[in-house]
């Protein structure tokens, strides 16, 4: 009797080990908002090595993740990089149309998020139109073969705040302001905006800081153009 009860438990134990590993969700998560105020969000679920489709809602990456494959946002979703904490997407980041990515920092502005695909690095390249993608804060490196950022039609896209790094031009159009972006052969400052960690210029680019912008260095941070 012992011994089949032992077996059984086993097989429970078994069989649980192989269910996926569900999302907890976290309360009281900061992030830093469009106009630079912090804020805090309840029911914000981690981003885990897993984690390909993303549903509207609050998500946060909170370690070194590495997702291996494309992820699809449905829905209205909301990306909040953790200080310290890097996210990479080798597969693309499905913004198709309808749906919307707004990606936040935190109060120092070190999370990064760095996502390559095919065609499109943070977009959709399915020809049916693009949704909406606001980037707030954080380091965000895109990279894709026909599109960094956006592709297809019908995009909306807002820097208010970060870092943002593409290899094409295709920007030119975007609403920016509070952030440096880096284009295909240089990088400009809009707006006030700050540095908050030790960066590199891209390799072959310069960084312009035209009249009436403004850059601030975080104490004992380094610029290295």
């Amino acid at each position: 009797m012992k011994k089949r009860l032992l077996a059984g438990l086993m097989a429970c134990a078994l069989v649980l080990s192989l269910l996926p590993t569900a999302a907890f969700a976290a309360d009281n998560v900061t992030y830093i908002d469009a106009n630079g105020v912090e804020q805090t969000q309840s029911g914000v679920k981690e981003v885990t090595n897993g984690s390909t489709t993303w549903n509207a809602g609050w998500y946060v990456v909170n370690s070194a993740v590495d997702i291996s494959g494309p992820v699809t946002v449905t829905g209205d979703v909301h990306l909040i990089l953790a200080d310290n904490c890097n996210l990479t997407v080798n597969g693309g980041i499905g913004v198709g149309i309808d749906n919307s990515l707004t990606i936040y920092g935190q109060q120092s502005g070190t999370g990064k998020l760095t996502a390559s695909g095919r065609y499109v690095g943070i977009g959709s390249d399915d020809g049916d139109g693009v949704g909406t993608i606001t980037i707030n804060g954080g380091t965000v490196t895109a990279t894709g073969g026909s599109g960094d950022i956006f592709g297809g039609s019908g995009f909306t896209i807002t820097i208010s705040g970060g870092i943002v790094e593409v290899t094409d031009n295709g920007l030119d159009s975007v609403s920016k302001n509070n952030c440096i972006v880096f284009k295909k052969s240089d990088g400009q400052v809009y707006g006030t905006a700050n540095l908050p960690v030790d960066y590199t210029v891209p390799e072959g680019k310069n960084l312009t800081i035209p009249e009436n912008t403004t850059l601030t260095i975080g104490s004992g941070m380094t610029l290295t153009n």
